[in-house]
């Protein structure tokens, strides 16, 4: 999953947060210790995943926001089509929660949280 950030119209001060999968999933797996192929990413290996949108506020020197709604348009083949996504961006902290959740029952099937310190470039 890739996430594109742009500003947001309303409310102030907002960031929009688009989703996308990839066209072939296994292909792109473990991108982030492959640098050669994450070069090689082009806007055809990707598909978008409208409806499925988060809008992140401002709350004091970072941006949260979070997304919980079933189903996630393009999750259904994976037979998990609840997704819950928090985002929490602020000038050197990249973190986020993913949970998957199975559709039938909303039993959790696979959780994900991951931060990231970085300087800003």
């Amino acid at each position: 999953m890739l996430l594109a950030l742009e500003p947001a119209g309303t409310p102030a001060h907002a960031v929009r947060v688009r989703l996308f999968t990839f066209a072939r999933p296994r292909h792109w797996m473990h991108l982030n210790y492959r640098p050669r192929l994450t070069a090689r990413l082009a806007w055809r290996d990707l598909v978008a995943s409208p409806g499925c949108d988060l809008t992140l506020t401002r709350a004091g020197e970072q941006f949260q926001g979070r997304h919980a709604r079933a189903p996630l348009p393009g999750w259904q083949s994976r037979r998990l089509a609840l997704l819950d996504y928090q985002l929490v961006i602020s000038h050197e902290l990249y973190w986020y929660r993913r949970r998957t959740l199975r559709q039938s029952d909303g039993e959790l099937q696979e959780e994900v949280i991951a931060s990231n310190r970085f300087e800003p470039n």
